[in-house]
């Protein structure tokens, strides 16, 4: 059965996964280390301490930022691209303060990723970087054969980095050394990586690799457009269509359930206790994980329209992408708890406990501090 707001459902077998507990890998605890928040890009983090607003504690400059911020063991890492430069910035987590920057010869367009005491990024045009955390050094460079696409995805001891014409690449975490690649058939948006499988997506498929070989296990048509990065949860992949959202089973590739959703955009869905939370323009779904239906949904009233960006916290939904301002949504019934005004636009909201780290598509990063 469908709920309101949803346009319709159909196919699947509903029979989908029930609710479950997240349970983030023992070095993604606390820490938001990549786009999406963790490997399997589930853009949440079991974090307390947002029910009850935020303030405005520090923002760092740096000119136009081109990614989203990571939070890792203290630190906010976020790469700016300008004039076809750019740079790496370490800032420290409480005050702001710039711990080091990494020149960045051609700009740097997408989010880094933390681990291994290593933080990675892919540059403008054709190389990846690995610089140490504790000092900015570079600790190498490897090359692809065409632009990078995507953000970095760190998982099974590679770096996971998708092209803009030649598909998936992994590369060896602490030599930069390539293991394997894998061809897509277009465009390509992050990868997930859950129990030794990468899945990626472009425009047409979802597709599985085994991460030690990349050899394809199976690929999934959803005869529609896909449209947004996959997250795994539980065994189920999700991820947005140009129609709505959809769920297959990670091991197979069969389609569970199907949602169609009345928006024109849709963010990457975040997945947390078995619940989904997408978001759409001006609005945010909140879809039961096992079949799709509609638990709640929240509007936000704006002269802009703008694709909100849900990031999941114990308790509290935050919402980024809305223009001028970050939200903070009830995760139990969509109501609004809070609501704090920021100067510009903004991205994907990176979580710790009791904070949040937006950057500005205007220029810096916000650090956000529990009232």
């Amino acid at each position: 059965m469908c709920a309101l707001g949803l346009a319709g459902c159909f196919g699947g077998s509903g029979d989908g996964p029930g609710a479950g507990t997240a349970t983030p890998s023992a070095e993604a605890v606390g820490s938001w280390r990549m786009k999406n928040g963790d490997g399997a890009g589930t853009g949440s983090l079991a974090v307390t301490g947002l029910s009850d607003g935020l303030t405005d504690a520090w923002d760092g400059g740096g000119g136009p930022v081109a990614s989203d911020p990571v939070v890792a063991d203290g630190a906010v890492y976020v790469g700016v691209s300008e004039d076809f430069e750019g740079a790496l910035y370490k800032y420290d987590a409480e005050t702001g303060e710039e711990q080091w920057r990494a020149a960045i010869s051609d700009g740097a367009n997408n989010t880094p990723a933390v681990a291994n005491g290593l933080v990675y990024i892919g540059g403008s045009n054709e190389t990846l970087y690995a610089f140490d955390t504790e000092n900015g050094e570079e600790v190498w460079t490897a090359d692809a054969p065409t632009p990078f696409s995507t953000s970095p995805t760190v998982a099974d001891g590679l770096v996971f980095m998708n092209m803009s014409r030649s598909g998936l690449s992994a590369f060896d975490a602490e030599t930069g050394k390539e293991q394997w690649s894998a061809s897509l058939e277009s465009w390509a948006n992050e990868t997930a990586v859950a129990d030794g499988t990468a899945y990626a997506t472009d425009d047409e498929a979802l597709y599985a690799f085994g991460t030690e070989s990349g050899e394809e296990q199976w690929r999934y048509e959803p005869e529609t457009e896909v449209t947004t990065s996959p997250s795994d949860h539980d065994g189920t992949v999700y991820l947005g269509l140009g129609d709505g959202v959809v769920a297959v089973d990670a091991t197979d590739g069969s389609e569970q359930w199907r949602v169609s959703v009345d928006a024109a955009e849709l963010s990457t869905p975040a997945v947390a206790d078995g619940t989904l939370y997408v978001g759409a323009t001006n609005s945010v779904y909140s879809l039961s994980g096992a079949d799709g239906s509609e638990q709640w949904s929240y509007s936000y009233e704006s002269t802009f329209d703008s694709v909100l960006v849900p990031s999941v916290a114990e308790n509290v939904v935050v919402v980024g992408g809305a223009f001028a301002a970050v939200l903070g949504v009830d995760r139990s019934n969509g109501e609004q708890l809070w609501k704090l005004a920021i100067g510009s636009e903004n991205k994907t909201p990176a979580l710790a406990a009791g904070a949040v780290y937006l950057s500005s598509q205007q220029g810096g990063v916000y650090g956000l501090l529990a009232e």
